[in-house]
């Protein structure tokens, strides 16, 4: 399929390159960027889900996915768009979720072009599955949430029996929850910082840290839940941050 993009630039999926109509300039694609950029068009006006992309642009091509991959797959074909003049940013990042294609972005097809009637404006429907994976990662947010809230009303009110603390990043103390097992959370942080970048740790701060690994169905690898809660040393003041991953996917 064609897309008109911005009016000046053509994504071709079946030639699998973006070329700049007023400057002749090509950029080709891999096969993977291909079948990427051709889903958040196709569906643009939609949020695509991490979990979707995983599934229709990766695993059923045998490609590995991973978030890592995908975001490098995203800044390329950002880089790519704008080498060719589009000043625009069309893939939009929704934190926690996925991607969508800006909608201050005017893209056309073949199809819009050769019709000889109007037809009324609908936004393609994304797979049925989008609803019940949402659904999944609303309940599994809204679980680990009152959980998390628990756990922190347990250590506020009974510091006696507080987690140990378990690793010094900077000014901040990391604790885990007696019931928590030690070699779960060291494993998982093993190869990578504990805590995300928008956590300061300049300044002191207690942090309450809870993972879970939870085994995908059909083969889909290991998903890992993380919570954070991120207080200051006299409690006064609190931010919680959760975040999702697949591993061995």
């Amino acid at each position: 399929m064609r897309f008109n993009i911005e009016g000046f630039i053509v994504f071709d999926s079946e030639e699998a390159c973006l070329v700049n109509l007023l400057t002749g300039d090509c950029i080709e694609l891999s096969a993977t960027s291909t079948r990427l950029l051709a889903s958040l068009l196709q569906y643009r006006g939609d949020i695509i889900s991490r979990i979707d992309i995983f599934q229709t642009v990766f695993e059923q091509f045998g490609a590995r996915a991973s978030n890592s991959n995908l975001n490098q797959y995203i800044s390329t074909l950002r880089r790519s768009l704008a080498d060719l003049g589009i000043e625009k940013d069309v893939i939009i990042t929704v934190p926690r979720i996925g991607f969508k294609i800006s909608e201050e972005v005017i893209v056309t097809t073949d199809d819009d072009h050769h019709s000889s009637f109007t037809l009324p404006v609908i936004s393609p429907q994304p797979p049925k599955r989008n609803f019940i994976l949402h659904f999944r990662q609303i309940f599994s947010f809204i679980l680990l949430f009152f959980i998390s809230i628990s756990v922190f009303v347990y250590l506020f009110f009974y510091k006696n029996k507080t987690g140990e603390e378990i690793i010094k990043q900077d000014e901040c103390n990391i604790y885990i929850p007696n019931y928590v097992s030690r070699a779960e959370i060291l494993n998982h942080i093993k190869n990578k910082p504990p805590l995300p970048s928008v956590i300061d740790c300049s300044t002191p701060k207690k942090i309450y840290f809870l993972t879970r690994e939870v085994n995908g169905t059909q083969g889909l690898g290991t998903y890992i839940n993380t919570f954070i809660l991120a207080c200051s040393f006299n409690n006064t003041q609190c931010h919680s941050y959760y975040y999702k991953e697949i591993k061995n996917a």
